[in-house]
């Protein structure tokens, strides 16, 4: 912040916390999704993923 950067955008100081946080936050819901699925018998299960760019 000392810097004059913004808290958000594409320079933003938070941008990168922010994008950890949705990318974990969705992977816990797919997990999630997943494990229920097992539960009750649906045949679900992950195609696998890929490091993000």
């Amino acid at each position: 912040m000392y810097e004059g950067k913004g808290l958000i955008g594409e320079d933003g100081i938070f941008t990168k916390l922010m994008q950890r946080f949705i990318n974990a936050a969705l992977e816990g819901e797919v997990t999630a999704h997943i494990k229920e699925d097992k539960k009750v018998g649906r045949p679900n299960r992950r195609n696998g993923y890929t490091q993000k760019n």
